[in-house]
């Protein structure tokens, strides 16, 4: 009765023991040490007691003694959890640095560790659907703060000042959302650390901080004053006046900013074709220079046949 009076015997005294276990960090998971409390087993504790006062003790250590207390059952050295981290720590691993067009970004593990999923029993696992989520849902982000196509733009307009362009054209910065997730899957299945621009599907000729984006060299038209302008190093070296295209819905110059598709000398332009007729089209119409710059047949070319321009 004396012994199972003392306050360590009591139930309410006693600390469990906490098994070793994977803790996420800022960057990774680590193994957080078990610790074995003080739970008592009664009767060896009596037995113990028993024997050392049969044998004459004057001490006896408990803490020593096998049996006596009730150990955690996993252990930081224990394989499984060894095993669990390795995966854990691989599926985080990987360091992606993006080379954009004014700065840089780095998808590394202080943001994928955020990725993955606590079970309700406090460990961790990569679900593939949330990952994959996680995935789609950064690339997205990387393309809403990249793309600049399709963006309205600010340019110098020559005599008048800065005007904004709308939102037309596939002028600029496009990232390929697709074509980067399966790039990026992989990179982090294989725990790549590399630099490297997203995938793109349209790159602009110059940074955004190059004259937003237009560079030095560039061709403008001003639609409202029938005139051009070509700069080269960021001077005028010819200018000239022009006629657009008639304002109706087959033939008008869109507004936007746009690339040259192509160059080419001595062309024809080709009206629509006639329905039923093979090679017959509403016009055709020999050009010396032909310059599209866009998928529709828009293009820069010369007009002899005009009489006057501007």
């Amino acid at each position: 009765n004396m012994v199972n009076n003392f306050p360590e015997m009591q139930d309410a005294n006693m600390t469990q023991p906490v098994n070793a276990r994977i803790e996420k960090t800022d960057s990774g998971f680590a193994i957080a040490p078990q610790s074995d409390g003080t739970v008592l087993d009664k009767g060896a504790v009596l037995r113990a007691v028993e024997s050392a006062v049969s044998g004459c003790q004057k001490e006896l250590d408990l803490t020593t003694t096998d049996g006596i207390y009730q150990n955690a059952e996993i252990s930081a050295d224990n394989e499984a959890l060894n095993q669990q981290l390795a995966a854990l720590n691989q599926a985080v691993s990987a360091s992606i640095t993006y080379t954009l067009p004014t700065s840089t970004r780095t998808l590394d593990g202080s943001t994928t560790v955020n990725w993955l999923t606590q079970n309700a029993d406090g460990s961790w696992m990569k679900d593939d659907a949330a990952w994959n989520q996680h995935i789609a849902d950064y690339v997205a982000q990387l393309a809403a703060d990249t793309d600049t196509v399709n963006a309205d733009r600010t340019f110098h307009a020559t005599g008048i000042g800065d005007v904004t362009i709308k939102g037309t054209g596939y002028y600029g910065y496009e990232v390929n959302q697709s074509a980067e997730i399966s790039q990026l899957t992989d990179e982090l299945n294989s725990g790549a650390v590399t630099t490297r621009e997203p995938v793109y599907s349209v790159t602009a000729y110059a940074s955004p901080d190059d004259n937003n984006g237009f560079g030095q060299n560039y061709v403008e038209a001003d639609l409202s004053r029938q005139h051009i302008w070509v700069y080269v190093n960021g001077q005028v070296a010819y200018e000239t006046d022009c006629v657009s295209g008639t304002m109706n819905e087959s033939y008008h110059t869109p507004e936007g900013a746009f690339m040259l598709l192509n160059k080419e000398k001595d062309a024809t332009l080709l009206g629509d074709q006639i329905a039923g007729k093979e090679n017959y089209y509403t016009y055709t119409q020999p050009v010396s220079y032909w310059m599209p710059f866009t998928y529709s047949g828009c293009g820069m070319h010369d007009a002899t046949w005009r009489g006057a321009f501007g």
